[in-house]
């Protein structure tokens, strides 16, 4: 397997790929020598690029300044350093304020040809960074690392989209870091193909380490001297379909809003349940708690609760009686 080249790769023809000009249609020729490629392969898809014959672009969207509040800042100010070059404090002040939604930055365009897969993970959780085309039934795909490492990848989510009915693709992950898998045990992808459910698909599931060497210049030990390669076939069955693949069932933070309001719009849930913020993520999204008991109306805030942790235990008790008695009175706890 080839190394995914960072680069945008070159707009001159690849000699090794002379049957792409010999098999284009004459509309086609053209656009061949803007095609860009990778090792032995036509890049097909790069989530930092837009295709040549996309009706609409991307939103890129500036991420907006991390506002550090006041009781935050002391907290990271006499948080202690670990690591050998870096602090807990520093990670958080220099990271990036994420929004819910995926974070989207088109660079450049591409040209691909019109019988290729068309790939996409320009949506909430897709993780796709590129795909390469070897054959028209073969693609090898680089995941994008997890958010706020160096190399982290396992999981994957991704859509395809093939112009020719029950064609037989197969797809290779090529940048995948666990040493072992269930894959090799039976386990398949999950797919969604169209409106149809997802469910297990795929055949001639393999998963092995690969010759790309993966880059450890701290000499971790913990860290594999190879990639992985997770590779399967798919057919796909109806032309012009769109089909998700992933690792597991996806659920997305927009799924857990959802659910959430749902629970809050629910009129036998008013007595017993309350949704509140917990805290921010490291990235700046709501983290919600859900308290669930018998008089909600009763139960003490949730800033309440927050403001009574880090009291004595002593302190606890006073206030748990100091409640008490305004419940007994008749009075919220609140007020």
């Amino acid at each position: 397997m080839h190394s995914r080249d960072s680069s945008e790769g070159q707009f001159e023809a690849n000699p090794e790929y002379p049957s792409y000009e010999a098999g284009l249609e004459e509309q086609e020729t053209e656009a061949y020598h803007l095609y860009r490629y990778a090792g032995k392969g036509l890049i097909v898809y790069d989530s930092k690029a837009r295709y040549s014959d996309s009706d609409s672009r991307c939103v890129q969207m500036s991420l907006p300044p991390r506002a550090i509040p006041e009781e935050v800042r002391k907290d990271l100010d006499r948080s202690s350093d670990y690591g050998s070059s870096y602090s807990d404090r520093e990670k958080y002040l220099h990271s990036p304020l994420y929004p819910p939604c995926k974070y989207i930055n088109e660079q450049y365009t591409l040209v691909v040809p019109s019988y290729a897969v068309r790939f996409d993970s320009k949506f909430e959780s897709g993780n796709l960074a590129s795909a390469v085309m070897l054959g028209e039934e073969e693609y090898e795909l680089s995941l994008e690392y997890d958010l706020g490492t160096k190399g982290f990848t396992q999981w994957f989510y991704f859509s395809a989209v093939c112009n020719k009915s029950n064609s037989r693709v197969r797809l290779s992950i090529v940048n995948l870091m666990k040493y072992e898998s269930l894959y090799n045990s039976g386990l398949k992808p999950v797919v969604k193909a169209g409106n149809r459910d997802w469910a297990r698909a795929g055949t001639e599931v393999t998963y092995f380490q690969n010759n790309t060497v993966r880059a450890n210049p701290n000499k971790d030990p913990k860290i594999p001297t190879h990639f992985y390669t997770l590779t399967f076939t798919y057919v796909f069955e109806r032309a012009g379909e769109t089909v998700y693949f992933a690792h597991c069932y996806p659920y997305t933070y927009s799924d857990l809003q959802s659910y959430l309001r749902g629970l809050q719009a629910d009129s036998g849930n008013s007595d017993r349940l309350r949704v509140d913020v917990l805290c921010k993520s490291q990235y700046g999204n709501d983290c919600p708690v859900v308290t669930i008991t018998e008089e909600i109306e009763t139960y003490p805030a949730w800033r309440e609760e927050e403001a009574a942790m880090p009291k004595s235990c002593a302190g606890r008790k006073l206030l748990r009686l100091r409640m008490s008695r305004l419940s007994s009175s008749g009075k919220h706890p609140a007020s």
